[in-house]
């Protein structure tokens, strides 16, 4: 028992399909606490899930790079009644049908359409590799 509880946490790759399966993963992971949700698309989650968003999100801090467009700028200003959002915009040629974040421990790289696929990464190097890029581009281009 010693020996397996010495073992440090593996690295972990999950894909997982469907509304259910993207809930669990998401409530499993506010479970831990994380301290902020940061990373790249157009709010998708919201229209996807407008109620449970709004549980999930008010709590932690909500950082995205997006794409302006009135309909995503809609979708913000209806996110920052009960959360604590910034977004940073990009320029309209950037596409983002899928959508990559960093939460607590995870990256997470979602595929909304035409079905729900979320890949999840559980990675010490990954966590650290997206981060970091995220906040370099931040402090760089947020105003």
């Amino acid at each position: 028992k010693a020996k397996y509880n010495s073992i440090k946490e593996k690295e972990l790759f999950e894909v997982y399909r469907g509304r259910k399966a993207y809930k669990a993963i998401i409530e499993e992971i506010l479970r831990e606490k994380p301290k902020v949700w940061k990373g790249f698309g157009n709010f998708q989650i919201q229209e996807a899930f407008p109620i449970e968003y709004q549980r999930w999100f008010r709590k932690v801090p909500f950082r995205l790079f997006s794409t302006k467009t009135k309909e995503v700028e809609k979708l913000k200003k209806e996110a920052e009644k009960t959360c604590d959002v910034k977004v940073t915009w990009l320029p309209k040629e950037v596409y983002m049908p899928i959508v990559w974040v960093v939460f607590g421990n995870n990256v997470l790289i979602i595929i909304y359409e035409p079905d729900l696929i979320l890949l999840r990464i559980k990675s010490e190097k990954v966590v650290k590799t997206y981060s970091s890029q995220f906040d370099y581009l931040w402090k760089k281009y947020d105003q």
